[in-house]
């Protein structure tokens, strides 16, 4: 019997092994993730109904982030300085995802007016009553060659990029109901270019 057990191990540890190696060799994640991901939770029963402030939301990777939070049954924050265009991303989440309008709230902000960080998040707060996750995508890009860049545009840069992003995460920080666990997501899309 003893024998028996000795070589069904013998036969499935390297079997568990060559499964793991194939992941490993396959896979576009880690083992945890990919192991979740086959026998995990789905990320939208994690989200759905959670309170996520989206900066940067008007277009690009951002609006992508909205309209998959939306999918995932999120209560959104759309933040951005374009107003106009972050009541059309809010369409679209209420057109595609069946949220009601009370689930999105258009909060137009532009990273680099700090002072009105902490009447923004105060804002949010009095609305949703709470934030759950922070995603910081708001931000900017510089395509030229280094040499031909001024330092105004990397003060700038430096301006926004760093310390804007960072002023929202403070203030919801401050104010967030100390019951809640609180989430924090640095995109940071404006280095990826």
């Amino acid at each position: 019997m003893d024998c028996c057990i000795v070589s069904a191990l013998w036969c499935l540890i390297p079997l568990y092994l060559l499964i793991h190696f194939l992941f490993f060799i396959f896979g576009d994640a880690d083992f945890t993730l990919l192991w979740a991901s086959l026998f995990g939770h789905r990320p939208g029963k994690k989200l759905k109904g959670l309170v996520v402030w989206v900066t940067g939301a008007s277009s690009g990777i951002g609006e992508e982030v909205a309209y998959q939070l939306a999918k995932c049954g999120s209560r959104l924050i759309l933040s951005a300085r374009r107003e106009d265009e972050l009541n059309r991303v809010k369409r679209c989440c209420l057109e595609r995802h069946g949220l009601q309008d009370e689930d999105i709230l258009v909060l137009p902000l532009d990273l680099l007016e700090r002072t009105s960080h902490e009447e923004k998040t105060k804002t949010v707060i009095k609305y949703f009553g709470h934030i759950d996750i922070l995603i910081n995508n708001g931000g900017r890009t510089q395509r030229s060659l280094c040499v031909e860049t001024s330092l105004d545009v990397y003060q700038a840069l430096i301006e926004l990029n760093y310390l804007g992003t960072g002023l929202p995460h403070q203030a919801g920080a401050a104010l967030h109901d100390a019951e809640r666990h609180w989430e924090h997501c640095d995109l940071s899309t404006a280095y990826l270019a």
